[in-house]
């Protein structure tokens, strides 16, 4: 099952999300960033810890439309996102921006640790349980000096990958198979040994790896009016993330 939202698109959508949690007691602020802002309906929308642009090293949340290469195209796709960047040997090569090289600035290594603790995949299923449908796990490789960057038309990846949680399943379902970088992840059955794995196969220091752990839902048109709202939105799929926006 894929549920409605009653949104028509991801400005649509960012914006009423937006306003909805500005009023969040106790709660750090997030910044509503547009990836590209040339082209606000269909884009990639962020929500970041700082104004610090780009955003590459945080944890983040994302809206996003699945792209032509996905098991689901053209799905509203909404949920948490991290970003596995470059290793600092590749910094000096020719073609690489130094900003996508990773530091001890960047988020990744936490990510990895709460990872290996199982606390994303634990995330992951409850998301999972409040929707009563599929978590969809995704995955885009894309070679050191091709990588997307803000404000252009993205890249389309080298590799993808698509996994699924079923909420009656306690391990990730493979969707959409890799059979080029990202094969050696093809039989992982969680987000711990897909990290595990990208943190031990020293091939994935040549790639930049975006991994996105969410939701998806249709959007709303004249024939699909109601469903879910920015309040259910954000309870039911967003609400868990918060803690590994940094």
């Amino acid at each position: 099952m894929i549920l409605q939202s009653c949104f028509i698109n991801n400005s649509d959508i960012a914006h009423t999300i937006n306003e909805h949690i500005q009023f969040r007691a106790n709660q750090p602020r997030l910044w509503l960033k547009p990836y590209n802002r040339y082209m606000p309906e269909s884009t990639e929308w962020w929500f970041i810890p700082s104004k610090e642009w780009p955003a590459y090293h945080h944890g983040k949340l994302f809206i996003w439309k699945t792209p032509s290469y996905s098991k689901t195209p053209g799905l509203l796709y909404i949920g948490y996102y991290i970003e596995h960047g470059l290793d600092n040997e590749l910094g000096n090569l020719s073609g690489v921006n130094r900003k996508q090289v990773m530091t001890n600035l960047w988020y990744w290594k936490e990510f990895v640790n709460h990872a290996k603790n199982g606390r994303i995949d634990d995330k992951t299923r409850l998301i999972s349980l409040n929707s009563k449908c599929h978590t969809i796990v995704f995955l885009k490789a894309y070679e050191f000096n091709r990588i997307h960057e803000p404000d252009k038309n993205p890249n389309i990846p080298v590799d993808s990958l698509e996994f699924y949680l079923d909420h009656k399943q306690n391990h990730l379902c493979v969707e959409n198979q890799s059979n080029k970088t990202l094969k050696p992840l093809n039989e992982s059955q969680s987000i711990n040994e897909i990290v595990d794995i990208l943190e031990n196969d020293k091939n994935f220091r040549f790639f930049w790896i975006d991994i996105m752990i969410g939701t998806t839902l249709y959007y709303s048109d004249e024939e699909k009016k109601g469903g879910w709202e920015a309040r259910e939105i954000w309870y039911q799929l967003l609400e868990p993330w918060p803690p590994f926006v940094h």
